[in-house]
């Protein structure tokens, strides 16, 4: 019996998986540190807006631990098919 499956290539999944999530991680990383700018801009403290900064990033972190939890729990599957 002979394998006929082709070889794994890195360059099949580099546009549909890498390639969104690099542009959305640029997008995110320029967008930051913007947004002190404008809070200050917009009348808040310059420690406001370091907090407005942070909150991005502290909320990235907590919306991943129960995701995480979830897609152990049910599979990656369905978590995507509910999100």
């Amino acid at each position: 019996m002979t394998d006929t499956a082709a070889p794994f290539s890195w360059r099949s999944i580099v546009l549909p998986a890498y390639l969104p999530t690099l542009l959305f991680s640029l997008g995110e990383g320029a967008l930051v540190p913007v947004i002190p700018v404008v809070a200050v801009d917009r009348g808040a403290s310059l420690a406001l807006a370091g907090l407005i900064a942070a909150m991005l990033m502290v909320g990235g972190l907590v919306g991943d631990l129960p995701a995480g939890w979830l897609v152990a729990r049910i599979g990656e599957r369905p978590a995507m098919i509910g999100a």
